[in-house]
């Protein structure tokens, strides 16, 4: 944890994870109406590391901001080790096969490189609350398009996208919370890539803790 002042609090966490049978979901084949199937396949060995960072800055007495940042990267090991001995191709522009470079390896599915939020409250003595947040995931690898068993820069990617999200709320005698609120006020849909995230939703709720 760093502080470099008293109103700002700085937490950053670099992390290694080392992984023996991986369970991961890929997709095997596509229906006639375009829907995918998915089957599973054992990882022997991947790791996972990369740089979180979290910061707090109390702005005033009402004011806060929050952010969010991490960077992350993937592999297999045992396709890392292959690439790195000259046994894995790939295809240029022109059709023509070459040994694919560890620097166009992007490692396992699924994962973005990068991803950050940034949250913006504003709440009061009495317990009535304003945040919006806003949040950013990189691009990720979802299919293999040049056969050679693995995800790489030229394979197909879901595209980098921004969520914004919103809410207001209070709570009464220290029991009833109330709060209404949008979340993806962008509207942004992928119906190939992300189909159980739907497009800008409005919600109202409320809460009694007895």
């Amino acid at each position: 944890n760093i502080k470099p002042i008293a109103a700002l609090q700085i937490t950053i966490n670099a992390f290694r994870n080392d992984i023996k049978d991986l369970i991961e979901s890929r997709k095997v084949a596509v229906r006639s109406n375009g829907s995918e199937i998915f089957s599973y396949i054992n990882v022997k060995n991947a790791y996972t590391q990369g740089i979180e960072i979290n910061n707090t800055l109390r702005i005033n007495k009402n004011w806060s901001l929050q952010g969010g940042y991490q960077y992350l990267e993937t592999a297999d090991k045992d396709e890392l080790k292959a690439i790195k001995a000259g046994e894995v191709y790939t295809r240029n522009t022109q059709n023509i096969s070459r040994a694919l470079t560890v620097k166009e390896y992007v490692g396992l599915p699924f994962r973005s490189k990068h991803q950050a939020n940034i949250k913006v409250q504003y709440e009061t003595k009495n317990d009535f609350f304003v945040n919006t947040r806003l949040v950013y995931r990189s691009k990720w690898a979802v299919n293999n398009n040049d056969g050679n068993a693995l995800f790489n820069d030229s394979d197909e990617f879901a595209s980098s996208f921004f969520l914004l999200n919103a809410a207001i709320g209070k709570t009464f005698n220290k029991k009833l919370r109330v709060s209404a609120g949008a979340d993806n006020i962008l509207n942004y849909t992928d119906v190939n890539f992300l189909p159980n995230m739907p497009g800008s939703t409005v919600y109202v709720g409320a809460n009694y803790t007895f």
